[in-house]
C-alpha cells in the first residue's frame, strides 16, 4: 500500500493502482498521475503502454475522469540518456536526453493514445537540488525539452493544456530568474499554467 506521504499535499499523485482508492477515501477532488517515459518506451518508437493504461484504469474506476487529471510524464530512457555511462539507470533517468525527437515523438504518440487527456506536465521538479530534483542536466537543456514536448502536444492535441510547478522557485533555483516573467520569456510561453 502506497505511503501517505506520497498522495496528500498540493499535487497528489497516483503512481500505483491503489492510490486512486486511498485518494477517493481521504476527499481529493483532483490528482495527479504519473508515469515514466523510460519504462514506456524501452527501445527507439517501441511503446509498452501497459503501466499508464492501468493508472488511467484505476483513476477512472474511482470517479477520476480526464478532466480532474494533472498527466505527468518524465524519465528520460536509459538507451537516450546523455547521463555518463557510469551512473545507474535510476539515476541517468535525470539527464537530458542525447535527442529531443524521441521526447517530441513520445509525447505525440501519448496525446494520441490518451485523446480525452487535458492536462500534461512535461517533467517533475527539475528545479530543487538536494531534495527533489528530477533534472541534472543545464536549465538550457530543459528549456528545449520543455518546447519541444509544448510543440508536440499542441500538434497533436491543439487545446491541450502544458502545466508546470511553480514559477518563481522554478526560476530561481533554474538561475533563469526570480520573476514569473524572467520564466515567460526563457520559455518563450510554453507553459500556460502552473501549480502551487
Amino acid at each position: 500500500r502506497p505511503r501517505l506521504r506520497r498522495i496528500v499535499g498540493e499535487a497528489p499523485r497516483i503512481r500505483h493502482e491503489r492510490d486512486p482508492q486511498v485518494l477517493g477515501d481521504l476527499g481529493v477532488k483532483r490528482a495527479r498521475l504519473q508515469s515514466g517515459w523510460a519504462r514506456t518506451e524501452k527501445g527507439k518508437g517501441q511503446y509498452d503502454w501497459s503501466v499508464v493504461d492501468a493508472l488511467f484504469d484505476a483513476a477512472r474506476r474511482m470517479g477520476y475522469g480526464y478532466d480532474r487529471l494533472l498527466v505527468n510524464f518524465l524519465q528520460v530512457p536509459n538507451w537516450l540518456s546523455s547521463a555518463p555511462d557510469s551512473l545507474p539507470a535510476s539515476e541517468r533517468c535525470y539527464y537530458a536526453p542525447k535527442s529531443m525527437a524521441p521526447w517530441a515523438d513520445f509525447i505525440r504518440a501519448a496525446v494520441r493514445r490518451y485523446p480525452d487527456m487535458q492536462y500534461v506536465e512535461l517533467w517533475n521538479e527539475p528545479h530543487l537540488p538536494g531534495y527533489s530534483k528530477f533534472w541534472n542536466s543545464s536549465p538550457r537543456q530543459f528549456v528545449e525539452l520543455l518546447k519541444s514536448g509544448y510543440d508536440a502536444a499542441k500538434t497533436e492535441k491543439p487545446n491541450i493544456t502544458v502545466v508546470m510547478v511553480k514559477p518563481g522557485e522554478l526560476a530561481k533555483t533554474m538561475e533563469i530568474g526570480n520573476a514569473l516573467e524572467d520564466l515567460q520569456k526563457a520559455v518563450g510561453g510554453y507553459i500556460e499554467a502552473f501549480y502551487p
